[in-house]
């Protein structure tokens, strides 16, 4: 049994132990079950599905650029119909969410090929 179960936790590439966490990104905490962001000062952000689905990309996947395919994909699903023009929306609605007044892009773009998260990524 114990053989099948690190089989399981190989086969998932570590999204298990994550899930139930929070981890830091940047000045601002995301809690992955309540998705939900805490600033410095406490406030709390909540996230849309989508925003939070985008976000939970980017962290396991850290310091990767993502292109806007890949995130429909990993957001929406393979077999989505919404149009790439749609990642664009709810990026700029999640780095709004993000900015926590340092005028660093927590998301940055790289131009003609994607976006990444310029953030180093520690658990909470």
């Amino acid at each position: 049994m114990l053989a099948r179960i690190r089989a399981v936790l190989r086969r998932d590439g570590g999204r298990a132990r994550s899930r139930g966490q929070a981890v830091w990104l940047g000045a601002v905490r995301l809690d992955l079950v309540r998705r939900e962001l805490t600033d410095q000062s406490g406030a709390v952000t909540a996230l849309s599905s989508g925003e939070f689905r985008l976000l939970q990309a980017f962290v396991e996947r850290p310091g990767r650029i993502l292109s806007r395919d890949q995130l429909l994909d990993l957001s929406h699903g393979p077999t989505s119909d919404s149009f790439d023009r749609a990642i664009d929306v709810q990026m700029s609605r999640l780095r709004k969410k993000l900015d926590d007044g340092s005028g660093r892009e927590v998301i940055e773009t790289i131009r003609g090929e994607g976006y990444r998260l310029s953030v180093e990524v520690r658990p909470a």
